[in-house]
């Protein structure tokens, strides 16, 4: 699983802009580029994992062990397909709205969107500790 200070590589890779191109274009090593794709894999299946026992959590049903094994583990591939998919597809060229994007591309990356979600739905923001704790006042 990957922590905190792999974020800003996680939000890297789901810019349609930029994916696995921008570590290959900013002199990390080969080796380097295979660690972050794997994490990016890993971290896609561990979520989709959790996802699907929160699912099966809230619609308790009488399926057998069985079947609930086999639902997600069709899941987990499908995930991983459309990883390798959106991996492996050029760079989009240009200024994107990345969220726009996300959004047109719902449907097709169907099984990792609540990821995408996730990762780029949170603004950034910056606000001086003194002024947090001071009320607002400089």
């Amino acid at each position: 699983m990957l922590d905190s200070s792999d974020i800003p590589f996680v939000a890297t890779v789901l810019h349609p802009n930029l994916k696995l191109k921008y570590f290959k274009q900013n002199s990390y090593a080969p080796h380097e580029v295979q660690k972050i794709r794997n994490k990016i894999i890993t971290l896609f299946s561990v979520y989709n994992t959790a996802a699907s026992s929160d699912e099966a959590i809230s619609n308790k049903s009488d399926d057998s062990d069985f079947m609930s094994f086999v639902s997600k583990r069709s899941k987990t591939e499908k995930t991983k397909g459309d990883i390798q998919r959106y991996l492996s597809e050029p760079v989009i060229d240009g200024g994107v709205d990345i969220l726009a994007w996300w959004k047109g591309n719902e449907t097709r990356y169907s099984s990792i969107i609540s990821l995408v979600k996730n990762y780029l739905g949170v603004p950034g923001s910056s606000v001086g500790v003194e002024r947090e704790f001071s009320g607002g006042v400089d």
